[in-house]
Order: structure tokens, then C-alpha cells, then sequence
């Protein structure tokens, strides 16, 4: 992809195909803790305002993971990226992630039926997106 970021792994061919890797699924994100990674690092190379994003019109989407898609069916459905557009504004809750206190702030569905977690950790104020089982959410 033009703009290619450290730590993502998605590639724009010939202005028609964005390959993500894991990076980007179909209606979720890939996660942010293992070194390298990070789609939150990654989100900008999305954003449709900058000269090297790819279009919204751009045919198909591959993953390493599920079927294909586009970028603007990505834009518009998935959870992950409609939040840090700041379209969905979630509840915040209290949580422990990875052992950390931290603060949850989306929680969808993964493309293999499990579940990720958005959280921002108190210490650094760092974000990442995590496996939901690494996640305890705080009682109410």
C-alpha cells in the first residue's frame, strides 16, 4: 500500500487489490501485542482524506484470514475502524487486560468467531487491540 507503515502488513497492486495480511479482516482488526503488528499504527494508510489511501472503490480486500471484501465495506461496517473514526462511541468499563489494569473500549466479534478487545492501559496510556479471553471485564 502507498504509505506502507512499520508494523503493517498490507500492500495496494495495481490500484485494485489491498493485500492486509493480518492486518485487516473481514469486520475486525488484527492485534497489536505480538512485535510488529499494529493496525491502530496502521489505520491512518485507511483514512480516505490522505493522497496515498486507497480508494473505497478499491475492488477487493484480502486478508490472511477470511473471504474478501473492500476497503468501503470496511470503512462503513467494521467495528474497530468505526470507532477510531469515532462514529460508534462505545461505554467504557474497567477491565484487566493481559494481567494489566486497563479500560475497555470496544468488544466485537473476530473473524473466527471469538472475539477481540479494544483497551487502552493505564500505564503509558497505550492502546491495543487484544484477544477477548485475555480480557476481564470489572463487575458493575
Amino acid at each position: 500500500m502507498p504509505g506502507h507503515h512499520k508494523g503493517s502488513s498490507a500492500y495496494l497492486v495495481n490500484d485494485e487489490r489491498v493485500f492486509t495480511g493480518d492486518t485487516l479482516f473481514r469486520n475486525s482488526v488484527g492485534g497489536t501485542r505480538a512485535p510488529g503488528h499494529g493496525i491502530v499504527r496502521a489505520a491512518p494508510a485507511l483514512d480516505h482524506g490522505r493522497p496515498d489511501a486507497p480508494s473505497k472503490e478499491t475492488r477487493r480486500c484480502h486478508s490472511g484470514h477470511t473471504e474478501p471484501t473492500t476497503i468501503g465495506e470496511e470503512w462503513e461496517r467494521n467495528p474497530f475502524i468505526r470507532a477510531w473514526r469515532g462514529l460508534d462511541a462505545g461505554r467504557e468499563k474497567r477491565c484487566t487486560a493481559l494481567g494489566r489494569p486497563a479500560t475497555l473500549l470496544l468488544r466485537a466479534r473476530d473473524y473466527d468467531g471469538g472475539t477481540k478487545r479494544w483497551v487502552r492501559f493505564d500505564e503509558g496510556d497505550r492502546l491495543d487491540v487484544v484477544p477477548g479471553s485475555k480480557v476481564q471485564e470489572a463487575d458493575r
